[in-house]
């Protein structure tokens, strides 16, 4: 199995995961934090702080979407803000507009005020500025500059050939 399969896997696993949180806690159920299998002898904070480092690690390596994934599992265990931020960055940083805008909402809907927060709130309207959506091609008026201007030439070729070669023939 490649890296890449590896990692949409792990995805696929988190994804999986933070629905089934999202369902049992709007049913009232709130999990309790699971440990990975080997790590049920460690402190959570470690298990965090190992996924976190994992996450720095991977950012580094240009790995995004393992430093996503690991800073989900992060998130799971421990709901720092933090966390949701620097997803978003990492995201922001793969070239996955949306999903960096919906992780920066997320992190502003949890994140009190302060430094963090500007920072995101700065963040996350240089990306919308970035990602503004262009109007599709033919909203655009040098599109149908262009199409008239072929309509015109066509138009103009074919009538001109029409008349020249039937009035070559009536010569004949």
């Amino acid at each position: 199995m490649t890296l890449q399969t590896c990692c949409r896997w792990l995805l696929a696993v988190v994804f999986l995961w933070t629905a089934s949180a999202r369902a049992q806690e709007a049913r009232g159920v709130t999990p309790e934090p699971q440990l990975e299998e080997g790590e049920a002898g460690e402190d959570l904070d470690e298990v965090v702080a190992g996924h976190a480092r994992r996450a720095e690690e991977a950012i580094s390596r240009g790995q995004f979407a393992v430093a996503v994934a690991e800073l989900q599992a992060a998130y799971q265990m421990d709901p720092q803000p933090v966390f949701l931020l620097r997803a978003a960055q990492a995201y922001e940083r793969a070239g996955q507009h949306r999903e960096a805008l919906a992780m920066y909402r997320e992190f502003l809907n949890k994140e009190p005020p302060g430094p963090r927060r500007t920072e995101a709130e700065a963040a996350m309207r240089a990306l919308q500025r970035r990602s503004a959506l262009r109007p599709p091609i033919w909203k655009q008026g040098w599109f149908w500059a262009l199409v008239g201007g072929v309509v015109v030439v066509g138009a103009g070729l074919g009538l001109g050939l029409g008349l020249g070669l039937r009035s070559s023939a009536t010569i004949d």
